[in-house]
């Protein structure tokens, strides 16, 4: 019965870190900014960032932007 009560909150835990990461990227609490760290990580691609690169022109004058 223990476990089982240390699993859901293991689980309630996990959620409300991610909840919590959805409105903000990071946090002022160094803990939990370091705990967001893999949530962070993963949403880079293991935080390895892509390097920037000159946009092509569109042909008008105008480069467009992809969201």
């Amino acid at each position: 019965m223990r476990q089982e009560l240390k699993d859901a909150l293991q689980v309630r835990w996990g959620n409300s870190l991610k909840e919590g990461y959805a409105l903000s990227l990071n946090s002022l609490v160094p803990t939990l900014d370091r705990l967001m760290a893999p949530l962070r990580e993963a949403r880079t691609g293991n935080g390895r960032n892509l390097a920037s690169q000159i946009p092509p022109s569109g042909g008008f004058g105008t480069v467009s932007r992809v969201a």
